[in-house]
């Protein structure tokens, strides 16, 4: 999959969020979001400008973690572009156990 991201400020949310709806999407999650980088102590990752994560979604309904790789940005216009592998994480202390094996760290 490629992601492409556009990050901005927000001035009114509420408007914002009205505008975006009314051109037809809709909303995917309401929750908090929560992320875990990691990289070898040598920063091999993040010299080659790839990203290992874990982002885990919290809703009153339920908590999805998910298991992300990113590769290298491109920059098109205002617009990053990267690879992007996600799997979903069913174990989450075997998960931390595999990282750990790794012998990567959280930075």
């Amino acid at each position: 999959m490629r992601e492409v991201e556009l990050k901005a400020v927000v001035d009114d949310l509420a408007e914002r969020r009205r505008k975006i709806e009314a051109a037809g999407a809709a909303l995917s999650f309401e929750g908090k979001i929560s992320d875990r980088r990691y990289d070898f102590p040598s920063r091999e990752l993040s010299a080659r400008d790839e990203v290992l994560r874990t982002r885990r979604y919290q809703s009153s309904a339920s908590t999805k973690t998910f298991l992300d790789w990113k590769g290298p940005t491109e920059v098109r216009d205002v617009y990053k572009i990267r690879e992007e592998i996600t799997t979903p994480v069913e174990d989450f202390d075997s998960r931390e156990k595999t990282i750990e094996k790794l012998r990567l760290q959280l930075t």
